[in-house]
Order: structure tokens, then sequence, then C-alpha cells
């Protein structure tokens, strides 16, 4: 049986339209805060309302710098050279990792985001009501504020912090959890949310995904 390798995919525009990748990141730009305390406000605060108890949680911010075999060997992993590929056309005119890929000496640099003690991205990946939909398919979502314990806010907007300080605006989301048998999953998913562009006289909305392209449902995208 032939393994199916994770790359991305690029959501083509549907005829009735949608939500295009600036979407996701144009919400939290004109704070008039710095990047870096807008993401620091809004991820310890997502961290919080997925308490997985209603208790504290602990979120870690990290900052590493690779190069080298190091630097190829991820981006090789990450699929980056498809993300190059489009760069003229779903990025802002800015200094990004996409520009010296294939140049070992030079370095990109990686932030992590580690939350403890959340609930992690739990529920069927498939259905909308999970929170790895909410999380990493939906925009706008008010499924927070229809949650038991009340925590408000919604799971559209807070979330493009995340990617809207990456200069590639381009996250990768790791999640360890429990199916409803109580068995251990984990989870690793891809965004990106670019401009709208044009492929070969294909219309694309600027949303990406990095994982398994397999139909249907997100069962497939679980290791």
């Amino acid at each position: 049986m032939t393994s199916i390798q994770p790359s991305w995919t690029f959501e083509r525009s549907g005829p009735m339209g949608g939500a295009a990748g600036e979407a996701f990141t144009n919400p939290l730009a004109a704070t008039g805060m710095p990047r870096a305390a807008v993401l620091a406000r809004e991820a310890v605060q997502n961290s919080v309302d997925a308490s997985a108890d209603g208790g504290k949680v602990l979120v870690r911010f990290r900052e590493q710098r690779i190069g080298g075999e190091e630097k190829l060997a991820f981006a090789k992993a990450a699929k980056l050279d498809l993300l190059a590929a489009r760069a003229d056309e779903i990025l802002p005119n800015q200094p990004n990792c996409l520009e010296s890929l294939s140049d070992g000496k030079a370095e990109i640099s990686l932030l992590y985001v580690k939350d403890y003690r959340t609930t992690g991205l739990e529920g069927d990946f498939g259905k909308a009501s999970s929170k790895f939909y909410r999380f990493l398919l939906s925009l706008g979502d008010g499924g927070k504020i229809r949650e038991s314990h009340g925590s408000g806010g919604s799971f559209g907007f807070g979330k493009s912090v995340y990617s809207s300080t990456s200069a590639i605006n381009s996250i990768y989301a790791y999640s360890k959890t429990k199916d409803e048998n109580g068995n251990v999953r984990s989870i690793i998913f891809g965004c990106g949310y670019f401009r709208s562009h044009e492929v070969d006289g294909d219309f694309h909305t600027g949303r990406a995904w990095f994982g398994r392209d397999v139909s249907p449902g997100g069962a497939a995208f679980q290791r």
C-alpha cells in the first residue's frame, strides 16, 4: 500500500465565492499594538479559554533559529518549496525564509507556542463542531460563546494572531488528545492564509492546508 505523503493543498475559488486567506490575517493587523504584544495577549487567552478543567494553564514561547542541514531538512519536511513557487502571488513584499531555501548558510527563525493543561484540538476531526475544525478550518465561529463554560469570544479571529505573526502567514499545529474511547491520538496539520491568486487559469482563495489530502473527512490526517 502506497503511503500518502503530506503536502500543501490550495483551495480553489468556488462558484459561490468564500473567505479569502487574507480574511484570517487582517483582523488583528490594525490594533496599533506591536505584533509581539498582540501575539502574547491573544495566544495566552486562546489557551486559557481551552483550559482542560477550568484551572490554570501554562503557555511557553520559544524561538529557535536553524540553519545548515537542519534548516534544509525542515524545509523539505514542511514542503516549503511549494509555497516558494507561489511566493510572488501569495505573500506581501517582505523578506521571508522562502527567498533562501536552498542557501544552507542562511538561518530561519521558528517560533513555538506551547500550552499545557488544555483540552487540545479534541473532537472528531471531520465534524464542524470539533475544536480541530474550529481552530484550523473555520473563521469567526462563535462556538466559544455557546460552550457550557461560556468563555466567550470566537475561534475565528483570535487564532489569526499566529499566522499574522508569521512572515509567511503559515502555522503548523500539533496536538495530542484522546478520542471518545480514551485512546491517545496525535495530529499535526498546517495552515496558510495567503492572498487570493490565479495559477494557470485557476483561481484560488489563498487558503491552504498542509496534510494528507484524502477525501472524505479529517480522519486521514490522524497518525
